[in-house]
Parts: C-alpha cells; structure tokens; sequence
C-alpha cells in the first residue's frame, strides 16, 4: 500500500517584526471569512491573536501592537536609573568568578526569601526534633541531654526563623559557652542534628553547623586507677552493697558508664560466664558479649539477683557512686572534711571513665590480645586501643590487678 503523504503545509509568515522580546507576526489563515491572522508571542509562548479579513487591516493592527510594544519597552528602559545600571555591572563583575549571573542571584535569593516566609522558628524546630526523637524511642538519658543543651540555643535565638541562622552566629554561640572543648564539641553535635532535621523538612537550605569547624580538644593522658587505688575502692564499695556490681563491672569489664546505667541482672548469666550488651543499650547499637572472668566472677556471685537493675534507679546511684569514690580518697582537692583531714585523708581527681580506661589499660598489658579487647570494648578496630592504652601499665602490676579477688570477711 502507498505510503500517504503529509499534505499539512506549514503557513509561512507574510510579515514578523521582532521588538523588546516580543514577536508580531501576520500570517495567512484558512477561516472564512478570515484571510489573515496576526500573533504576539514571547519566548515561543502565544500572547494575543486576532483574525482579519484583509491584509491592510491585519497590517494596521501590527503596527499597532508593536507601537505599543516599543513604548512598553522604552518605558521600562526608562524606569531603570543610572545607579540600577552601575549595580548591575557591579553584580556581574561579583559573580563572574563563580559563573552565575545577576539572573540566577536573584533567582537563589528569592527562593531563600520564600522559605523564610515558611520557616519554623528554632523554638519551633526544637520542638518538632523532641517529638521526633521520642517517637524513635530514643533513652531518656539521650533525650534529656537533648532539651538541657537545645535549652541554652533556644535561650538565645529561639525566636529566630532557622533559614536565617548563618554559621558565624553559631560559631560565636559555642566559643561563648562557659566549658571545657569537649562539652562545646558535644553542643555543636547537637546543633548540628537540629539543623539537619530542618534541612530534611525543609525549612533550611542547609545545615550551617557543618561549616563551623569543631573547637580542637587538647589530647590528654587516659587516667586510670593504680591497682592499690582499685582495691581501696572495691574495699569501700563493700559497705555500699547497691553500688558495688556496678562498680566491679565497670572495672573488670569494661562497660561505659551510660550502658551500666541500663544494664540487667537478667542480662548477666553467671553460669556461661559472659555479659550480654544489648544493641538497644550499647552505644554503638551492636550487640556484644564480655566475659566474666574469675576477679569479677568472685564479686557478683555473693550478690547477684534474678532481675532488676544493676546500677541503683533514679539519683541514688551516682550518689552512692559518688560516696565509694570518695570513701577510696576521690574528690576535689582542698574540700577534705575536718574527719578526713585528721584521718590523713587527701582527695585525688577521679579520672574521667576510670573505670574503663583501667579495664582496657590491664586488660593489654596482661592478655596482650588487642582484637579480643576491643570486641569487649564495642570498638570496630583497634586503632584506639594502641593509641590510648599501649604501654600505659607494667605485666607486673597487671597480674596483681587481675588477682583482686573478693575475699569474704
């Protein structure tokens, strides 16, 4: 069969002028008793259309419409001052090392005018990441450290819009925090998720905390308890039988402080000998086993129970832990009661993680396994334990720590 052929013809202009960005074209058109059409477009776009019957008259109407283009164009022109044109130029010789045009600046800035208009103020954004992370079931522990420091931002710019929080503000919200680098670093962790969240929901272009750079923390030695200094605390722990698991367990396992405080009897199992962290508890959320080797075996055995909890609930806990430490000579030096001075007592600073850093530190020095200690220890690698723990105590001095068996009196 033949192939049919296109016979549409493409209707060719009989007259176009083209005048401030806009084209009037007469052309010829097939609709009785019409002969003649013209057309104004912009950009390709159709803006008016009028059929006529006669060439003159779709001619007249041309002229007209482009009169009237030309006056709207000279007008506009004439609008513009001499500064607007000196601004311009300026723009463009601004933006020119970064490829952009005067257009596209004015584009990007208008787009960041309408999400201002529809941000949610930093009030607002604290309050939509609280309930946030509650329905994620995140710990309360977690969550409190949450609304303590996001109460300080909020305090000072909670009734700001978070589209207009640039980095130098938050940058000099941190350096102004009264603390050491290690607490204004965890201010600017926090900060940091708020603001992604608003990125996620769109009330930020961006999250300025990651171009404030973090405070640098000065690298200090890891303090750990000499052996006489662990058993004088084991010694005290013995009158605080509350706190006491607590204590062995974060001194011969290992455990952080934050994982302790959601550590069960149920999930210690005495006889396979290992402890159980739970990936919902452990801070890396991977579950993990550390077994209970003889020293601390000796010690939960006398008080171990079918359930509760292991570290003391509500604000007991830290003060018992708190009461051992300085029953064993920890605390702030210079604030020795008259007993303790007359007993010759002078306060020592309690090391911070103490009781993990000499886990770790005894447990190298006397197993020398790097790989076991840091399963034990949660660590993906072992980079951390040769940087902070080699050769920080004698094989000497290990063997006696792990012989501090509980001896019944």
């Amino acid at each position: 069969m033949p192939r049919r052929r296109n016979t549409t013809r493409v209707r060719q202009p009989v007259k176009r002028e083209r005048l401030a960005g806009l084209t009037v074209t007469i052309q010829h058109c097939k609709r009785p008793p019409y002969q003649y059409s013209v057309v104004m477009r912009q950009d390709g776009k159709r803006l008016r259309e009028r059929y006529l019957k006669s060439k003159e008259e779709a001619e007249g109407l041309a002229q007209q419409w482009s009169i009237d283009a030309g006056n709207t164009g000279a007008i506009a022109a004439t609008s513009i001052s001499d500064a607007d044109k000196r601004g311009l130029m300026e723009w463009r010789e601004a933006l020119e090392p970064f490829g952009k045009t005067p257009a596209e600046a004015v584009a990007f800035y208008v787009a960041h005018l309408k999400r201002c208009k529809v941000s949610v103020t930093i009030r607002e954004l604290v309050q939509k990441l609280l309930t946030l992370k509650t329905k994620e079931r995140k710990s309360q522990r977690y969550l409190a450290d949450l609304r303590v420091r996001l109460a300080k931002f909020t305090a000072t710019f909670g009734d700001r819009i978070a589209a207009e929080i640039h980095p130098e503000e938050v940058s000099a919200w941190l350096h102004n925090l009264e603390g050491s680098p290690v607490t204004m670093n965890n201010y600017r962790r926090i900060v940091s998720v708020l603001f992604a969240l608003g990125v996620k929901i769109g009330a930020c272009e961006r999250n300025v905390v990651e171009a404030v750079d973090p405070i640098n923390e000065p690298e200090g030695e890891v303090g750990i308890l000499t052996v006489s200094q662990a058993r004088s605390l084991l010694e005290a722990a013995r009158s605080l039988p509350e706190i006491l698991p607590a204590i062995a367990i974060g001194l011969f396992a290992g455990v952080r402080d934050a994982e302790l405080h959601r550590l069960a009897w149920t999930e210690i199992n005495l006889e396979s000998g290992m402890i159980e962290i739970k990936g919902s508890k452990a801070k890396s959320a991977r579950r993990r086993l550390i077994p209970i080797r003889p020293v601390l075996l000796s010690w939960l055995k006398p008080l171990a129970q079918s359930s509760g909890q292991i570290w003391p609930t509500g604000e007991r806990g830290r003060h018992l832990h708190e009461q051992a430490r300085r029953m064993a000579g920890f605390g702030q030096p210079g604030t020795e009661t008259a007993e303790e001075r007359a007993a010759g007592m002078s306060l020592t600073p309690w090391p911070s993680n103490a009781l993990r850093h000499s886990f770790a530190s005894y447990h190298l020095a006397h197993f020398k396994n790097s790989d076991e200690l840091a399963l034990e220890l949660g660590h993906t690698n072992t980079a951390l334990i040769f940087q902070h723990y080699r050769e920080l105590v004698q094989p000497k001095d290990a063997a006696k720590f792990w012989g501090l068996h509980h001896v019944p009196k």
